[in-house]
């Protein structure tokens, strides 16, 4: 991904970010290692090995800063070092704390705060250089690329407007968490990149993934809803597929 890189300032760039973050971090998720000392290990939703966490790293990257010639994103040579490091950082707690059950994401909030060491600012919104703080963690933020700066999650949600054409089963009232789940979704779609949720029951996750499924461009893609259970086997599966082709 790094060496893929058209410009040399980004390669160094994100090679200089990787060397930063990426190997504490790791280091504190998966050994239990921080700072030198032992600590205890932060607890994973599903294991995840560390070639799959920068893998997500790397894909999120690629999303968010495509390289200079591709579609979809600012050009490369606009962006400042501290705005790429914004962007790093919002990857990092989408890529490696992806998986972090919530009181594991405080930890490593704290960590990746301590290793960033940047000034802090009590607002929802600031400026690349800095790191908001008026919400709990960093998991509360996004960066807005297009207006360079850390935004709120509570921002974006957009307000429910009720259709009543709209089946009451696709009806999903935006929320925090439904904003930023959509928000990943349609990234990973733009890319082509395969993306799975995982959560709790009743934590909006179907819903979420069949109302931005409504919204792409049928001519160019087959909608398959798969029901999966402990009967499911490879060959129901199979024959799904092979039904749409």
């Amino acid at each position: 991904m790094v060496a893929g890189r058209s410009i040399k300032f980004e390669q160094e760039e994100f090679q200089r970010l990787f060397n930063k973050f990426v190997p504490p971090l790791l280091e504190y998720i998966l050994e239990g290692v921080m700072g030198g000392k032992n600590v205890p290990k932060l607890k994973t939703i599903v294991p995840i090995s560390d070639l799959r966490m920068v893998t997500q790293l790397s894909v999120l990257l690629d999303a968010l800063i495509p390289d200079q010639g591709e579609t979809g994103g600012p050009a490369a040579t606009t962006l400042e070092s501290a705005t790429i490091e914004a962007v790093f950082i919002s990857c990092l707690c989408f890529s490696l704390g992806g998986p972090l059950l919530e009181d594991g994401r405080v930890k490593f909030d704290e960590y990746l705060k301590q290793l960033a060491s940047t000034s802090t600012v009590n607002s929802d919104t600031c400026k690349p250089g800095e790191l908001p703080c008026s919400k709990p963690t960093l998991f509360d933020y996004y960066f807005d690329l297009e207006n360079n700066e850390w935004k709120a999650w509570s921002l974006a949600v957009e307000p429910y407007i009720h259709d009543p054409e709209r089946l009451f089963t696709e009806i999903l009232v935006p929320t925090v968490d439904t904003t930023r789940a959509t928000w990943l979704i349609e990234h990973m779609i733009r890319i082509r990149q395969p993306i799975v949720l995982v959560g709790e029951t009743g934590t909006s996750k179907t819903a979420t993934v069949q109302d931005v499924l409504r919204g792409v461009d049928r001519d160019s893609n087959l909608i398959l809803d798969i029901n999966f259970s402990s009967r499911t086997t490879s060959l129901d599966i199979q024959r799904n597929l092979e039904s749409k082709c």
